[in-house]
C-alpha cells in the first residue's frame, strides 16, 4: 500500500477503498461484501447472460404488446416509467416498472397451450418471490378493451404507490 502521508493520495485511497473491518480505516483487514449485496441487482435482475434474449423479444414484440407499449412508454401513465422485456433471473417480463415493482404481462396464444399455464404459474410465483406484483392481460383484452386495461394499470400504480398492494381484481362482466 502506498504511503498515506500525502493528503491528496490519502483522500483518494479513502474514497476508492471500502472500509476495513473493525469500524474505520485503521481496522484489521478488508471486509468482504456479502452475497446479499450482489444478488439484489447483478444476479437477479437483467443478467448479462439474458441480454440477447431480451433484445430479441424487444425486436419481435406481438401486436398486442406494441399497442400497449405505445400507451405506457415515456411515463404516459401516472408518470410511471416502464421498461420492455426486463429479466428477473432467466425469466423475461413483458413490461416492468422498477419504481413500484409492477410487472405487466400480455398473454397471447402461446400461453394457453399444454403445459404453458403451469409454467406461467411457476414463473410468476418465482418472480413474485422477489416482491414483484403482477397484472396479466390477454391479447384480446388489449385489442378490444385497451382503455379498460389502461384503467386497471392506473389503479394498480396508484394502489402500489399509496399502500404497496394491488387492488383486488374486478369481477368479470
Amino acid at each position: 500500500m502506498p504511503s498515506l502521508r500525502f493528503g491528496y493520495l490519502a483522500l483518494r485511497v479513502k474514497l476508492l477503498l471500502p472500509p476495513l473491518q473493525g469500524g474505520g480505516w485503521g481496522g484489521l483487514r478488508y471486509q468482504q461484501p456479502t452475497i446479499k449485496s450482489y444478488i439484489k441487482m447483478t444476479k437477479l435482475y437483467n443478467r448479462s447472460s439474458e441480454k440477447f434474449k431480451r433484445q430479441k423479444l424487444r425486436r419481435e414484440m406481438t401486436e398486442a404488446e406494441k399497442e400497449l407499449w405505445k400507451r405506457i412508454r415515456n411515463r404516459q401513465l401516472e408518470n410511471c416509467k416502464f421498461r420492455r422485456q426486463y429479466s428477473v433471473a432467466a425469466f423475461a417480463i413483458d413490461f416492468y416498472s422498477p419504481e413500484i415493482k409492477l410487472a405487466l404481462e400480455v398473454d397471447g396464444d402461446s400461453h394457453f397451450v399444454d403445459g404453458a399455464v403451469e409454467y406461467d404459474a411457476e414463473r410468476q410465483e418465482f418472480i413474485e418471490s422477489a416482491k414483484i406484483k403482477f397484472l396479466r392481460f390477454t391479447n384480446d383484452d388489449v385489442y378490444h378493451n385497451l382503455d379498460g386495461v389502461l384503467e386497471v394499470i392506473v389503479e394498480g400504480i396508484k394502489s402500489l404507490r399509496t399502500s404497496g398492494v394491488l387492488p383486488p381484481p374486478a369481477p368479470p362482466c
